[in-house]
């Protein structure tokens, strides 16, 4: 790929129906990923899609990625996700599916969240959101074929959210240039002839005027929507500008939004505001991002107010909770993420608390820390963790940031240090300790039960530099997870937030898969087939 963003689609026979219908843009999406503790306040619902497998355009690497860890993100910030994760490769039929179970999930929430990477069109204003079964004909094919960005905005704010924010993370730049200029390839089929206006004679004494492609020269991508009241709306770029595709496998933009959404104490304007500073940083100022804002009645922080972390002194009474502490939230849902870490250090004295959800990064927290029990802030507010010591355990209570309810939380000391479990949000470079794992891994889990799909596929490719991970149950298609790769060890979640850990043993990598729904832990080896 070069500097800006490429976005090129290969050849489309209908070249000349695209120049009849106006100024068509698609435009790739540029996102991607981490995540964080959960929020200050409400109840949160995003709707996350990734559209990259592309049937009759040029398919993309990027979106599906990018949904993934703006998903993990996300959910580690307390967001409840439609489809229980993102959603990948939708066609018309599944987009529709998704909007109408996101606008039913909406209707109590405090903020809704809609973040789309793909491919968009913009026809005379009007913003498209491209499926994976999009393959416009002629001109009334776009509104069967695709979904109007404006309906989604009509959609969330019919639900009556506090918040509305939509994310559109795409390039900007004229894909069709090329594709208008090349000869098309033999048609399948006869292709409908489109109604042209005839180009006026030029006066006397003036040379005719060669005609352009509807696309050639155009002033960039998604046009511009305002946003309604208590809405932000989200763009990768400037209208009219390119965004950069970047490297190591992200866009400037996803990078920055990623890092920027998780961080405590940043208003959400202000989180945007960050993510345009970055952006523009990592650029040299080629890129600025664009926010399009109504006014919004209150302040709104996804990772918690603002917090003076505060340390306390460290004394012998304290120095039993120094260390790493494990465990889990017992009567959370199964599709939430369960897994805790509480750790603590003491730096220079004083001592300093650390707290990380399982493939989350790990974040410093304000805690109180007495000779028996420890209150937690996990979101940067009120406290919402209390613990008491019981032998080598500690036994209390988690409130989940937003909701009434309190679930039993338990944790065990595992280390006298601070432990950190891998950041699987964080795309992975490949280099030579971890190239050995390229390649596809096949096998069974062991001792699964009868009437149940023992049979498990891993393969791991590399993309633009990086790492990609897909997992598979036999029985189904292939889906991109987060994942890390060591020099002997392979650490990954599945879709359904089952957890794989596995080992390199001479030929074979072996180790466990943990299911989320039940807690369970198999046996797991799979053998590496090419």
């Amino acid at each position: 790929m070069t500097s800006a963003a490429t976005c090129s689609v290969g050849r489309l026979a209908l070249r000349h129906v695209l120049r009849a219908l106006g100024a068509i843009f698609f435009t790739v999406a540029c996102a991607s990923a981490s995540a964080q503790s959960p929020p200050d306040s409400g109840l949160r619902v995003a709707l996350v899609i990734g559209n990259g497998a592309y049937r009759s355009i040029e398919r993309l690497a990027n979106p599906v990625n990018d949904a993934v860890a703006i998903a993990a993100r996300l959910e580690a910030l307390g967001f409840e996700l439609v489809g229980d994760g993102p959603q990948m490769d939708l066609d018309r039929a599944g987009f529709e599916r998704a909007l109408e179970n996101f606008r039913k999930q909406i209707r109590r929430a405090d903020v809704a969240l809609f973040f789309y990477a793909g491919h968009g069109v913009q026809i005379a204003g009007v913003n498209w959101l491209v499926p994976v079964s999009a393959a416009p004909r002629i001109e009334a094919d776009i509104a069967r074929q695709m979904i109007n960005a404006n309906d989604v905005l009509a959609l969330m704010r019919g639900a009556r959210a506090k918040l509305n924010v939509v994310i559109l993370d795409a390039c900007r730049d004229d894909p069709f240039a090329a594709a208008a200029d090349s000869p098309p390839p033999p048609a399948q089929t006869p292709t409908p002839i489109p109604v042209v206006k005839p180009t006026p004679s030029p006066p006397p004494g003036k040379a005719p005027t060669t005609a352009k492609p509807a696309t050639r020269g155009a002033g960039g991508g998604l046009g511009r929507m305002d946003a309604p009241d208590n809405t932000l709306i989200a763009y990768a770029t400037q209208p009219g500008n390119v965004a950069l595709d970047g490297s190591g496998g992200n866009s400037p933009y996803s990078r920055a939004l990623a890092e920027a959404i998780g961080l405590p104490g940043l208003e959400i304007r202000r989180v945007f505001n960050e993510v345009g500073v970055r952006v523009r940083r990592a650029t040299n100022g080629q890129q600025q991002p664009w926010l399009s804002a109504s006014p919004i009645e209150r302040e709104v922080y996804f990772a918690g107010r603002p917090s003076n972390l505060a340390t306390q002194p460290a004394s012998p009474e304290l120095n039993w909770a120094i260390g790493t502490w494990q465990g889990r939230i017992l009567d959370y849902p199964r599709n939430w993420e369960a897994e805790r870490a509480w750790a603590v250090a003491n730096v220079d004295g004083r001592l300093k608390c650390f707290w990380q959800a399982r493939g989350a990064p790990q974040e410093q927290i304000s805690c109180a820390i007495t000779s028996d029990e420890v209150v937690v802030a996990t979101a940067g507010g009120a406290p919402n963790v209390k613990l008491r010591r019981d032998g080598d355990k500690l036994l209390g209570t988690f409130l989940r940031a937003g909701m009434d309810t309190q679930y039993r939380m338990e944790l065990k000391r595992v280390s006298t240090t601070i432990v950190r479990w891998p950041d699987l949000s964080t795309p992975q470079p490949a280099n030579a300790d971890n190239r050995w794992a390229i390649g596809l891994w096949a096998g069974q889990i062991q001792d699964y039960g009868k009437g149940k799909s023992a049979g498990r596929e891993l393969r791991i490719e590399v993309v633009d530099d990086v790492l990609r991970c897909l997992w598979r149950d036999v029985a189904a298609p292939f889906t991109p997870v987060p994942c890390g790769v060591s020099d002997r060890a392979v650490l990954l979640r599945s879709r359904g937030g089952s957890d794989i850990e596995l080992t390199r043993t001479g030929a074979p990598l072996s180790g466990t898969i943990r299911a989320r729904s039940s807690q369970k832990i198999y046996r797991l080896s799979l053998q590496k087939r090419s």
